[in-house]
């Protein structure tokens, strides 16, 4: 399964969260990254694949401290087409 994920940056944890990108080692817990895309206004969005919520809340973790995250089941137009069909 597919997951938007959503994120800005609050303006006072900005240097935290730059230091934190360029430093750490992400763990992505089983989940697989499709593509991550950041914006100049502190915000950005990524598709993780994973059918394991469990490893989704833990990649948050990472970031929910720094980031305020939107994360939200998503599905591909074909997939999508197929729940609309009659």
């Amino acid at each position: 399964m597919l997951h938007l994920i959503t994120w800005n940056i609050p303006s006072d944890t900005v240097e935290k969260t730059r230091q934190r990108f360029l430093t750490s080692t992400e763990e992505w817990f089983g989940c697989e990254l499709v593509g991550r895309w950041h914006t100049l206004e502190r915000t950005g969005v990524l598709i993780l694949k994973s059918d394991d919520w469990i490893a989704i809340s833990k990649w948050a973790q990472q970031w929910d401290d720094l980031l305020d995250l939107t994360i939200s089941p998503c599905v591909t137009d074909e997939d999508a087409a197929k729940s609309l069909a009659p």
